[in-house]
């Protein structure tokens, strides 16, 4: 974990008149490596974070953290690159491609069906631990106002998904139009109502002469769409903001074609779906395989396993 993630909540500690340097040298730290790019355990920023709110008294510090941290929470770089982003799906992936800077305890996937974006966001703290349900709180405002930044300051999700098994603090329910959190989900979730127009305003691809960078990017994309019955290259195309010779022209410069490129990626989300234990024949569905057989010989091809014994090896994190 990042350091710098610890800025709001050290924040809000020097506010309640607690000082900062002190509890950072109980913990070998100092104001100097917070401001830095210094990566840290996950339990050792759990443990300063719950001396904040032993100290402070504050049982939402997570909220707490949120209003007193003025968004300095995310990573300077990440801050810089967001700031040049022109609509919802830039910022998004953005953040996704930058998540690292901020260390190993975050990360976040979007899908979108049917008009809505869904964006989920998980942490690698264990849920058990009162860190977890805190960084949640502060990620989902976080998010949220970002968000704003690109839809309007009045923009609001119908409702949120949270894994946090305890109900939420005010905040987060008055920050849905609905007032309704379903707490206890399998990944927290924030959907946003949008239409393709809307994603794809000012939308032009960055930093498209970095060829690792552009074939992120792409990959990102296209896993957002992977369910949709339209992953056709002008599709893609538009959604990666560049012509259909331009995209072709990138997957050909990184050693692939567009119908290879859409096997791989349909497998690997079909990966993702069998790790949360998705029946093969809905699997096979919803990444557009008519028949399981298909699937079966095709995933074996890729991975080298079938997948009914897919689950059984030791997978990478």
């Amino acid at each position: 974990m990042n350091t710098i993630t610890l800025i709001p909540y050290l924040k809000c500690y020097s506010e309640c008149g607690y000082s900062s340097s002190t509890l950072l040298k109980n913990f070998n730290l100092s104001s100097e490596q917070i401001n830095k790019d210094v990566f840290i355990p996950s339990f050792l920023a759990g443990k300063i974070i719950s001396t904040i709110e032993l100290n402070t008294g504050i049982n939402n510090i997570g909220i707490a953290a949120f209003i007193s941290g003025d968004f300095k929470q995310v990573h300077p770089q990440i801050a810089a690159k967001l700031n040049k982003t022109q609509n919802l799906l830039d910022l998004i992936l953005t953040l996704k491609s930058n998540r690292k800077l901020q260390g190993s305890h975050f990360d976040l996937q979007m899908k979108y069906e049917q008009g809505t974006l869904f964006i989920y966001h998980f942490s690698s703290i264990p849920k058990a631990s009162n860190q977890y349900q805190q960084n949640e709180h502060l990620r989902t405002l976080s998010i949220i106002e970002m968000i704003k930044q690109r839809l309007g300051i009045y923009w609001k999700p119908e409702f949120l998904y949270m894994s946090a098994t305890t109900s939420p603090p005010i905040e987060i329910i008055s920050s849905t139009t609905s007032g309704k959190v379903y707490i206890n989900q399998k990944y927290a979730c924030i959907p946003v109502r949008i239409d393709l127009e809307q994603i794809l305003n000012n939308h032009t691809i960055n930093d498209i002469a970095n060829k690792e960078s552009a074939l992120e990017r792409l990959k990102l994309i296209t896993r957002i769409f992977i369910e949709s019955k339209d992953l056709s290259l002008p599709f893609i195309s538009e959604m990666f903001g560049c012509s259909s010779r331009t995209l072709q022209r990138v997957l050909k410069n990184n050693g692939t074609n567009f119908r290879e490129h859409i096997k791989a990626q349909k497998l690997e989300h079909a990966a993702l779906l069998l790790k949360s234990n998705h029946p093969i024949n809905l699997i096979a569905s919803k990444i557009s395989y008519n028949e399981p057989a298909n699937f079966t010989r095709a995933f074996k091809a890729y991975f080298g396993v079938a997948p009914s014994t897919y689950n059984n090896i030791d997978q990478p994190l």
